[in-house]
């Protein structure tokens, strides 16, 4: 099983429980794993910020190009299609589902890229730490990998996967 992180989890690592100072492994680990791919969206939404993190991605972009998948490929884009169409057809108009559409976010690019990489052989996975919400407002990345039947996981559940200890 492969993991495509999201922004959030970067961020929050970054930001609450793995600062890049403290907890350098966690950051050398991540660059390292094969299991754990970054989406040409998330790096993108990285590249926003003016921190530490932006470094690092940059870094590791440069270092290791084949962590990054692009969602621009026609897999990707027909499953973006459906996606939105979910969302569109399931969730009340307003912010919130114009920023998970919106194209400079990584949400529902996420969801498509997992599923154009899935197979009944080999399921991807989402690396995300939000929870299930029953908002018909606001989709939620859980959510709408549910309706799909897209996994998602907290990023201390794919540790524990991928028996990572430091």
């Amino acid at each position: 099983m492969k993991y495509l992180i999201d922004t959030n989890i970067l961020i929050q690592a970054k930001n609450i429980h793995y600062r890049m100072s403290t907890f350098s492994c966690i950051w050398q680990w991540l660059q390292e794993t094969s299991e754990v791919k970054i989406l040409d969206a998330v790096f993108t939404e990285i590249l926003r910020q003016d921190d530490e993190l932006k470094d690092w991605v940059i870094n590791l972009h440069e270092l290791n190009p084949e962590k990054f998948l692009v969602s621009t490929d026609i897999d990707t884009q027909y499953y973006y299609g459906e996606v939105s169409e979910h969302v569109m057809a399931n969730y009340e108009a307003g912010d919130a589902r114009n920023n998970f559409l919106s194209p400079i976010k990584a949400d529902a690019k996420l969801i498509a890229k997992t599923l154009a990489l899935s197979s009944d052989n080999d399921k991807h996975c989402i690396i995300n730490a939000e929870t299930p919400n029953r908002s018909t407002s606001k989709p939620s990345i859980p959510n709408v990998c549910k309706h799909f039947g897209v996994n998602y996981k907290s990023f201390y559940d794919v540790l524990e996967d991928l028996n990572a200890s430091f």
